[in-house]
């Protein structure tokens, strides 16, 4: 990855925390799981997605429990990383496919 691409998820990472709310420590699922509005905590899971991507921890996604929860984590690091294969872990047949769609642009 080059370094305006490294640049532009960084800061897609950033508007992303900011939206949902979520602080730079907000990386482990249990900090998303207290988020009580269901599109904040999407977007603070599709955060900690792009977050892994950043650490160099792609297993990240798999430690989430819930698969509504590990759908999303799995849509903001296949998105940030344009890899396919991580779309095809979603389950949600929507979420995979708009996933595929954005990678696709």
């Amino acid at each position: 990855m080059n370094h305006k691409t490294k640049m532009l998820v960084g800061l897609f990472i950033v508007g992303i925390v900011l939206v949902c709310g979520c602080s730079n420590e907000t990386t482990a699922p249990s900090d998303c799981n207290e988020m009580k509005d269901p599109v904040e905590r999407n977007s603070c899971f599709a955060a900690m997605g792009m977050m892994a991507m950043v650490e160099g921890n792609l297993g990240k996604c798999d430690e989430i429990q819930k698969q509504e929860d590990k759908d999303y984590c799995y849509y903001g690091l296949g998105r940030a990383m344009k890899d396919k294969s991580i779309c095809n872990k979603i389950q949600n047949e929507g979420v995979k496919r708009e996933c595929l769609n954005k990678i696709a642009e």
